[in-house]
Parts: C-alpha cells; structure tokens; sequence
C-alpha cells in the first residue's frame, strides 16, 4: 500500500468514513451534575433487556471501580433487587470509562461545592504542614487503593486536599489532610471533577457487526492479498459476528483463517489443524466530544464438539488497517488459575476468558491488563483518558461477571427507557 497510489486513496475513504458513520449525541459534562463511585457496583442497563423466568430483568453493562466519575439527572428510578429482596433506588448515569446504566444511589455521592480529585496513576501525597516542607513525601497512592481527594483549597503549586479511604484497614484513618502537587493534576495523573466543567462525556457504542460499507471497503483493499480467497472473503466478514465453530481442516476454516491472517494481517497463533474454534469480528466507536474512533474487535474462541468454549485470544485494532495500533490479549498472558470453565446453560461464558464477582477481582484483571500493555506497545503511547477507555473496554470484552444481582421493574413495567 506504501508504493500505490490508488490502495493509498481507498484507504483513506475508508477510514473516513469509519470514523463519521455513527453520529452520537452530544453530551458534556456541565449538562449534567457530576459525581463519584465510592464502594464498586454493577452496572446495570437503562433498559430492562434480560428475560428471565418469564419477565425482563436489567442486565449488566460493566463494573465500576471506586473512584470513578460519573455524571447524571437529579431523576431516580424505583426497582426491585430480587436477589436482595427488597426496593432500590437507581440514577441512569454516564461514566468516564465510557459506558452508561443505572446505578444504586448509595454506591455514589454527587460533587457539589467541594472539587474531587481522581488518582489514576501511582503519585505521592505531601505533608500538610508546610513546616514540615512543602516536598516532604507522606504517602504513595495509586487507582487501585480505593481512595479519592477531597479539594478544600490550594496555594501556588499545591491543593490542600483531604485523602479519603473506602473501608481502610484498622491501621489507617478514613480521612487524612494532605498535600497534592499540582504538576500531577496538569500531567494527568489525577483527574478532578468539579460542577463547573464542560469536558465531552466518553461513550462507547454496543459491540456490532461490520456492515456492508465497512465490508465492502475493506474487501477493496485486502482482495489482492487473498488469492483464491478473494470471492468468499466478503461473506466471511459479513458472517464474522455470527460465524459457526470452523471445524479443523476443512475449506471454510481455511477461508476464515486465509481471510483474517494473510488478508487483514492478524496473527492468528492457533493452527487451524490444532482444534476448531470460532472467529468473530465485532466493531465499537468510541465517541468524544464531535470525534468519533472505530475499534475492530477480533475474538478466537475455542470451540468443543462443535460448540463454542473459551475465548483464547481477543485482538482490538483502531482503524480498519492501522497494523501498529493494535494490542492483544491471551487467555494464556492472564496466568489464570487452571479452572474448570463451565459453560453449559451459560452461552455468553464461552466468549469470556475470566469470571469476576468483586470489585477485588475487577482491578485484579485491570492491573494485569496495564502490566500488560508495556512500555512500548500501542496501548502505551496513548493518552491517560484514552488509555483507561481502552482497557476498561477490553476488560468488559473479556470478562464474565459471577454473581450479578436480579434487578427487575414493577410488573406492569415490561421496558424501562433510557434517561439519558
């Protein structure tokens, strides 16, 4: 594609038009009133989507982590946890990693006069007593220590804060008076929430296939490199979403593998000949502000008995072609301990690489995923904000979610609406 011209331009209408075919509405953040997660809590659907024992039920979209900021309408909404049994309270919400739902009022707590401060990467907290100088280190903090600050004033290169902890040890004060450095609030580091900003909200859409524009295009550029392969490649990625379990050294496992590797460059590590498994292509935009980015999603489960199993393997790509913006995640970089994995009457488990319950198990697959993404890789050379988007997302990809509440509607409601 370097040296040609004409494989040059149809790149370049591809990728315009990836990135302006969703047109999301606008939302910033000053439209709505700011908050913060203080305990971790699922996140379930505006819409009540899930049937279940006859009736629907909300499902779950995500997890959030302590800390994480939040922004919705003073509008609440009564719904049943069955699993509790007993009335709760629900805001429809929308989060900094990008995802929205409703979310219990108590697991949140709304920013009004105070700033809060957001730690989302390690950094030291100062003393408060300027006798004791202004640089003197009092405590390291990073986004997995379950903290937030609350800003009670500041001077020239420094914000007098309040250190709070959720649920510290015994040994540890719930709140502590300290020193945070401006610089780090400047770099990015820490992120505050105030009423006052209008910074666009993040959103990524539902996961879906590639339609026959994305199709169409991509078949455009890759088609040379396909050979024989050429006339199946458009129904294989028009297929990619729902695509069977490709069973081991047959034509259309040969097809798909043809197509993904030799045409849209994914190293596809595991051999057709070793077992089947199913590949499945999906799509997100993320929207900020008037920007849209498309995300390819390419998943490898492996598949038993000509049923679906495990995810194996998930690629994310941005752009249609960009072959040095990608990361991958192997079932096998999460060193997870050897489990039985249980799929039956549990088909979405078989998309998924790991369970989590907790939000102890949720920043265990986070911190790993980080540890991942180097020093050098693609992942790395992304800003904080889009970095954290990035691996949330992933993380939701990957993820199987153990243990999640039954939360429904009043009877005679059959779909709740989205607020937002």
């Amino acid at each position: 594609m370097p040296g040609d011209p004409t494989l040059r331009m149809k790149h370049h209408a591809l990728v315009v038009f990836i990135l302006s075919v969703v047109i999301h509405p606008s939302v910033v953040a000053s439209d709505l009133m700011p908050g913060i997660v203080t305990q971790g809590a699922f996140l379930v659907s505006n819409n009540a989507n899930v049937k279940m024992s006859g009736r629907y039920h909300h499902g779950i979209v995500g997890y959030l982590p302590v800390g994480t900021r939040v922004y919705f309408r003073n509008e609440s909404k009564e719904l049943n946890n069955l699993t509790k049994g007993k009335p709760e309270t629900y805001y429809s919400v929308r989060s900094s990693i990008g995802i929205h739902g409703l979310l219990r009022e108590d697991l949140f707590k709304q920013v009004t006069d105070k700033p809060v401060a957001v730690v989302v990467k390690p950094i030291w907290l100062h003393h408060p007593d300027s006798a004791q100088g202004k640089f003197k280190n009092l405590l390291k903090i990073g986004r997995y220590d379950k903290a937030y600050l609350e800003i009670e004033d500041q001077e020239d290169d420094h914000f007098m804060a309040t250190l709070v902890r959720v649920d510290p040890p015994r040994h540890l004060n719930k709140r502590e008076s300290v020193r945070l450095w401006k610089p780090y609030v400047e770099g990015g580091s820490v992120i505050l929430v105030n009423t006052g900003s209008g910074a666009p909200i993040p959103s990524w859409s539902t996961s879906r296939k590639l339609d026959n524009d994305h199709v169409d295009g991509i078949v455009g550029i890759v088609s040379e490199r396909l050979g024989e392969y050429a006339d199946s490649a458009r129904q294989i990625l028009a297929d990619a979403n729902a695509i069977q379990c490709l069973l081991r050294g047959t034509a259309s496992a040969k097809a798909g593998f043809n197509v993904f590797s030799n045409g849209l460059s994914f190293n596809l590590d595991l051999s057709v000949s070793e077992y089947d498994q199913m590949i499945k292509l999906m799509r997100r935009e993320l929207a900020m502000g008037k920007d849209t980015q498309t995300y390819l999603i390419l998943k490898n489960v492996r598949c038993e008995g000509g049923r679906p199993e495990r995810l194996e393997r998930i690629t994310v790509q941005q752009g249609p072609l960009a072959l040095d913006r990608r990361a991958t995640v192997r079932l096998t970089d999460l060193d997870v301990e050897k489990q039985r994995w249980v799929t039956s009457l549990r088909d979405e488990a078989a998309f998924r690489m790991v369970s989590i319950s907790d939000e102890a198990g949720y920043l265990n697959v986070l911190r790993k995923l980080e540890s991942l993404s180097g020093s050098d890789g693609f992942v790395h050379t992304l800003p904080t904000l889009e970095r954290d988007l990035l691996l949330n997302m992933i993380l939701r990809e990957i993820v199987y979610y153990e243990n999640v509440p039954q939360i429904s509607p009043e009877p005679k409601l059959q779909r709740s609406t989205d607020a937002l």
